[in-house]
């Protein structure tokens, strides 16, 4: 048996862990095949270094060693070489990864004696439209997003050119059954068995009550076209957490179930199952021996959550961030491996949200910072709430704040920091936040003093 070992030598332990697989494989007589790039950075005895097509062609199993994304980049490789991929876990959560590191010697052992299954999973193609045309495929999912703080931005989703929703929001998600549980399962979409043949496709923040996640059959062909966009309005086409290209007003994407596949090695025909349970439904508590959520950070670990979100405060703090993608991109050239789901997650842990910048535009500010305290000053009040909010309304003790898409937390954040007396509470969502006060009377007089911040 021949393996193409490929480590993610972002991972602090992947040098590490590569050497220890590398001499599990070759004590069962499996050949150890390793990229002539990595030949420096990772020596190990007895590999063969070869080039990285050759190592494909040449493997009969690839064995990636990081985490899913180290997963979705070599399943994302081109070309007819695709070989089984069993992945080791040297992330969080690890859903595509079927063996965690204390694992190396009883699941690689059972690979070289050939004691294993392969779990196929389906791929996605997608093209947009233009010159050249571009085209990509996915092992997660298709992800056509609005970019910095706008408004909401229309999609009209079509299924094999038949008109099925049309709505305002953020975005939209097509996913497959393995993607269901990353970026989709975030935004509200289901949970779907690995071995499902079918698409899913779901809202990011839809302005509707009634825009449900939809799951399609595989054979169906999904049409997603962006709508009139203004002049300084952004959305892009992204893969597997992969930036593909901008869009623009009228632009079509063109989704479908692809002729390729994906085989995950597994040893169990419960594997996924297991994942779900252990790594996403009860990720508080200990599991295989350790705790996901409670463990202690270490040098060995690698990057930990908290020092993903400490980077964040502080890269929001140096740069003007306004997008997602942003943020995204700023922590991977810092050497943290993440992906859209993972930074959306953070973002709400955080309590970032959005701010006029003092030389323009928007910018992300912590919600729990001395910049959001300091919007206790009556000028920060006015000039935010001129910046986000479109009117004012009242019902009864309701007080109804409608905002551009994006700025009713912001807007919100600064309201609560006057200490209104006459409030018992507020709620925020995307586009609006409610004020509930004391009285009807209360609420009257709270919706004359905001109109006056209001630009009509």
């Amino acid at each position: 048996m021949n393996v193409y070992l490929v480590p993610n030598l972002k991972k602090v332990q992947a040098v590490q862990a590569a050497g220890q697989a590398a001499r599990i494989l070759q004590a069962n007589n499996v050949r150890v095949l390793l990229d002539e790039q990595l030949a420096a950075a990772c020596a190990i005895a007895g590999a063969e270094y070869l080039p990285c097509g050759l190592c494909r062609r040449q493997a009969d199993v690839i064995v990636t060693i990081g985490g899913d994304g180290t997963i979705l980049h070599e399943a994302g490789h081109p070309g007819p070489d695709r070989r089984p991929i069993l992945g080791v876990n040297l992330g969080r959560c690890g859903f595509l990864a079927t063996c965690e590191v204390e694992q190396l010697e009883e699941k690689l052992s059972l690979l070289a004696q050939g004691r294993y299954q392969l779990d196929t999973r389906i791929l996605l193609d997608a093209s947009v439209a233009g010159e050249p045309p571009f085209r990509a495929h996915a092992l997660n999912d298709i992800v056509v997003a609005r970019g910095r703080l706008q408004q909401a931005i229309e999609f009209s989703i079509s299924c094999d050119g038949i008109p099925v929703e049309h709505y305002r929001g953020d975005g939209v998600i097509v996913a497959t059954p393995t993607g269901s549980t990353a970026y989709s399962l975030s935004a509200g979409g289901p949970i779907l068995d690995a071995q499902t043949k079918a698409i899913v496709v779901t809202p990011i923040c839809p302005h509707s009550m009634q825009s449900p996640a939809v799951v399609f059959a595989p054979e169906r062909h999904i049409t997603i076209r962006v709508g009139e966009l203004q002049e300084r309005d952004e959305v892009f086409f992204s893969y597997d957490g992969t930036e593909g290209c901008p869009l623009h007003t009228g632009s079509v994407v063109e989704i479908c179930l692809s002729d390729k596949t994906v085989k995950i090695i597994t040893f169990g025909a419960a594997d996924h199952f297991q994942a779900i349970d252990q790594k996403l439904k009860n990720s508080n508590r200990h599991t295989n021996g350790r705790s996901f959520a409670m463990r202690k950070p270490t040098q060995e670990t690698g990057k930990t959550k908290q020092e993903r979100q400490q980077a964040i405060l502080r890269l929001i703090e140096q740069y003007p961030i306004n997008r997602q993608e942003e943020l995204l991109k700023y922590l991977r050239t810092e050497g943290f491996e993440v992906t859209q789901a993972t930074v959306s997650r953070d973002i709400r842990e955080l309590c970032l949200v959005k701010t006029a910048a003092e030389e323009g535009g928007y910018c992300y500010i912590s919600g729990r910072g001395d910049r959001a305290r300091g919007a206790r000053n009556t000028s920060r009040f006015e000039t935010i709430f001129r910046e986000s909010v479109l009117r004012v309304d009242y019902a009864g003790h309701i007080v109804l704040v409608k905002c551009y898409s994006g700025m009713a937390n912001a807007a919100c954040e600064v309201f609560d920091a006057m200490e209104w007396p006459t409030v018992v509470g507020t709620l925020s969502g995307d586009d609006t936040f409610f004020v509930l006060a004391r009285t009807e009377h209360d609420a009257k007089a709270i919706c004359a003093e905001l109109g006056h911040y209001v630009n009509v």
